[in-house]
């Protein structure tokens, strides 16, 4: 019988030929573009992160962001600034200048310059003296003693 034939694996029928078979979506859908399906559908160059991977990057995210602000909040308590980018005189007497950044650089305090930094400090600010904080830290280096500060301004 040529009808059971074709149902057996002749031909295929037209609707099969219009649709396509499974494999041949598939491989549609990988020539059209490589990358990884998201929960949301769309296509990503990064793998999928597990929801407990995720929840632990953003809680990870959270504790790193509550450490830099008590260490912002240590800094300015001891130094005498209130803002990330205030200007400051150096002294009562003197006409020069200074920045946060600068003195944290001059503290030799890494984790200060990280965090201000992460607040929005200007690493470009120059103090009276003309120098931003990556030219004062490279100044002050001797035997590496800034090489923490220096690489991190460079970045």
């Amino acid at each position: 019988d040529e009808e059971g034939d074709e149902a057996e694996g002749g031909d295929a029928s037209p609707i099969s030929h219009e649709l396509g078979t499974a494999d041949d979506s598939a491989s549609a859908a990988d020539d059209e573009k490589d990358g990884f399906l998201s929960e949301e559908g769309s296509v990503s160059d990064e793998p999928p992160i597990s929801t407990a991977r995720r929840v632990k990057a953003d809680r990870d995210r959270a504790l790193w962001a509550k450490r830099q602000k008590l260490k912002l909040r240590c800094f300015f308590a001891t130094s005498g600034f209130r803002s990330v980018n205030e200007q400051k005189r150096r002294s009562k007497l003197s006409s020069g200048f200074t920045f946060p950044l600068h003195a944290a650089v001059v503290a030799n305090d890494f984790a200060a310059v990280e965090a201000l930094v992460w607040a929005g400090g200007d690493k470009r600010k120059k103090d009276s003296q003309q120098m931003t904080p990556l030219d004062l830290a490279r100044r002050l280096n001797r035997d590496g003693s800034h090489y923490r500060i220096i690489h991190f301004l460079c970045g």
